[in-house]
């Protein structure tokens, strides 16, 4: 029997709890046959993969690091930061909780499934290259305590996984970069259609160089953070109508979605089943996606 590893949320709880004031919110994915599906669910109970995390071979504690060390530290401290954004704290942002959002908006784009997957495969490619050799080496300096060839590259391949994911979470020029730029929130709350948030609910059609560069993430059904370079585009940004950027955010979050979105409730399942996951092969490292029409640009 398939033992049950704990549930590790990418899409962290303490964020997609503001979707659900009452405690439950609607989970869309496209089921067998493409139908979209609103399922009534909970922030707990979406958005994990069990023992996405996990460093295999070792025990409980020590194999669960990752997930109650590291991600946990970074979710503390960014929640902080989100009670901030949505003026729920009268904390002024100090360095380390600014920090603390940017590290968080880092392990949104990179912390998913499809991107920890990616990086396992590309290390346990690099194991198997030259197999015989590394195995013969192995076998020679292995004693009786240390498995066998196979087991010690999924346990070698899991601990180099994530430390590959704590590397780039914890990127100093990308923390940097967001640290620097201009943060502000944009409320919709007069506009009456909510935000929709996703398993990609970043948008960064220009990456974050040069004047057109900005990020934008839903973190609330009528809140938007904003981070953007300069003046002139947190003025643009700013004055865009209401309701069309409520329709582009929506529109890009639920069409980059990989296997989920989420709302409020089932009003707008049509707009959902029309747009879920039509772009999410454009899903990649952020400083490969194309550059893609924006409200934002200034050009």
């Amino acid at each position: 029997m398939k033992a049950e590893f704990p549930h590790h949320h990418y899409i962290p709880v303490f964020y997609l709890k503001h979707w659900a004031p009452g405690g439950r919110f609607i989970e869309f994915s496209r089921q067998h046959g493409g139908v979209v599906n609103g399922r009534p669910t909970s922030p707990v109970g979406t958005g994990y993969v069990p023992g996405l995390y996990r460093l295999r071979g070792l025990p409980e504690d020590l194999a669960e690091q990752v997930e109650r060390g590291f991600m946990g530290f970074v979710d503390n401290l960014a929640n902080e930061a989100l009670q901030i954004h949505l003026r729920k704290s009268n904390r002024q942002p100090t360095a380390k909780i600014m920090s603390a959002w940017s590290r968080f908006i880092t392990g949104i784009l990179f912390r998913n499934p499809e991107h920890i997957a990616r990086g396992r495969k590309e290390i346990e490619d690099e194991w198997l290259r030259d197999y015989d050799k590394r195995k013969a080496e192995y076998e020679d300096w292995k004693t009786p305590e240390h498995p066998d060839f196979l087991e010690y590259i999924v346990q070698s391949t899991d601990r180099a996984t994530m430390r590959l994911a704590q590397m780039i979470i914890d990127n100093q020029t990308m923390g940097t970069q967001l640290n620097n730029m201009r943060w502000f929130v944009v409320d919709t709350s007069d506009v009456g259609r909510p935000f929709f948030t996703s398993d990609r609910p970043i948008i960064m059609s220009n990456g974050l160089q040069g004047p057109d560069g900005h990020l934008a993430l839903p973190i609330s059904p009528s809140k938007l953070f904003v981070a953007c370079n300069t003046p002139r585009q947190e003025t643009l940004i700013r004055v865009q109508p209401r309701r069309e950027l409520v329709k582009f955010v929506n529109r890009h979050v639920v069409r980059r979605a990989v296997k989920y979105a989420w709302n409020t409730d089932k009003a707008e399942i049509d707009f959902v089943d029309k747009h879920l996951s039509k772009e999410a092969h454009l899903d990649t490292f952020f400083d490969y996606r194309p550059k893609t029409a924006s409200p934002f640009s200034t050009r």
